[in-house]
């Protein structure tokens, strides 16, 4: 997630009220305010693991004067992780909070920034389902932030794959997706898998917030020998929009009235909430894909392999992940997403809700599960240099 987006929130106005002709003055000094911490936070109790990222944010009157890209903010301080009251978890030392872009082999930036601040991740972190817990992080030179939020039940829900339905990609005419990476992710994208998911909501009247991914496994093997094994994230789409409600990527293509029908919306994390479902259709369709299918290795071994390439044997296994998120997350991630979007002739600034107390961003509580929905061995021709010999 993008942590300094709020450093931007008041230049959508700007520029909007500038392209339109009419004359407005903002008093940068007015909004000046002292440096707050930046954060986001995860801590999932179904995997068991606690991520946290932070750095400095700084108000838009910071910016009125040439203002450092690359910035070296190191600080010392304390993270508290608190079960119902209890510490459970904390974490002293030096932070490295700096921001710094990559530079290509000419001089030139290519992402502004690109290492945002001081990452961490744990694991083995046990949790319990309605307990309460509080993050708090105290850095010196800052005031200290701080949120609480209650890990939720997780999701009851099943799902399958059927390999046997494949769609090529010749037969979907249409992919839409406002994610940039998602997109690049289609075009090479060769077939398409159904997947059924099956919810059970044994409290339909109270709403709930599902995001879903598919998570790929892959091990490559070249004659018996192990040469990598690759954990990676996949895109999900789903071919009705009605199955869509309450889904912010949609909602932001219908702010920019950009509402044409597609074969198949595409979605790097497909959120969506109970409704969907809570009136009796709990079982919905959604795709997977992937550049290559599954095929018999046998057929496709050539008879003049190719110079410096080596015959991988690939085993590849493919799971949904489906997380239950509280309302705050969604609100988070929705508006996020709205403000990334853009906005349209007719719609107001987006403002980046959070639930961080004296600064920015967002603790988010999950509770996800995993479901396997394929797994199989397929064989290519890969260059050897892919994996340093």
């Amino acid at each position: 997630m993008k942590t300094r987006i709020f450093e931007f929130l008041n230049l959508g106005i700007i520029l909007f009220f500038s392209s339109c002709d009419m004359k407005t003055e903002l008093d940068v000094t007015s909004i000046a305010f002292p440096p707050k911490l930046s954060v986001t936070a995860i801590l999932d109790g179904g995997n068991g693991s606690f991520s946290i990222t932070f750095t400095e944010g700084r108000a838009l009157a910071d910016y009125a004067k040439p203002f450092p890209d690359n910035r070296e903010i190191i600080r010392n301080g304390e993270i508290r992780l608190y079960e119902d009251g209890i510490l459970i978890w904390s974490k002293q030392g030096t932070f490295d909070m700096s921001v710094r872009s990559i530079v290509d082999y000419w001089g030139e930036i290519l992402e502004l920034p690109s290492i945002n601040g001081y990452c961490y991740i744990e694991h083995g972190m046990a949790t319990r389902a309605g307990s309460t817990y509080r993050l708090e992080i105290e850095v010196e030179g800052y005031e200290t932030a701080a949120a609480t939020a209650i890990m939720p039940d997780a999701p009851l829900v099943t799902a399958s794959a059927d390999i046997s339905s494949t769609v090529m990609k010749d037969k979907i005419n249409n992919i839409r997706s406002l994610n940039e990476h998602t997109a690049w992710n289609a075009r090479y994208t060769n077939s398409y898998w159904p997947v059924t998911v099956q919810f059970t909501d044994p409290n339909p009247d109270e709403r709930k917030y599902f995001a879903l991914d598919i998570c790929k496994k892959t091990d490559d093997c070249h004659e018996g020998v192990h040469l990598l094994t690759v954990d990676d994230r996949h895109p999900i789409g789903a071919a009705e929009l009605s199955k869509l409600q309450d889904n912010p990527e949609v909602e932001a293509e219908e702010m920019l009235m950009d509402t044409d029908a597609a074969d198949l919306y595409y979605f790097m994390l497909l959120l969506q909430s109970n409704v969907t479902f809570s009136r009796g259709n709990n079982i919905l369709n959604y795709y997977m894909g992937d550049e290559r299918p599954p095929y018999d290795c046998s057929d496709a071994i050539l008879s003049d392999p190719i110079p410096d390439w080596i015959w991988v044997t690939s085993h590849e296994k493919y799971s949904l992940r489906v997380k239950r998120i509280t309302s705050e997350t969604f609100r988070y991630y929705r508006s996020l997403t709205l403000q990334n979007a853009g906005m349209g002739f007719f719609t107001e600034p987006v403002t980046v809700v959070g639930n961080i107390e004296k600064g920015y961003g967002c603790f988010s509580v999950i509770n996800s599960v995993i479901i396997p929905l394929l797994e199989y061995e397929t064989c290519y021709y890969r260059a050897e240099e892919y994996y340093g010999n």
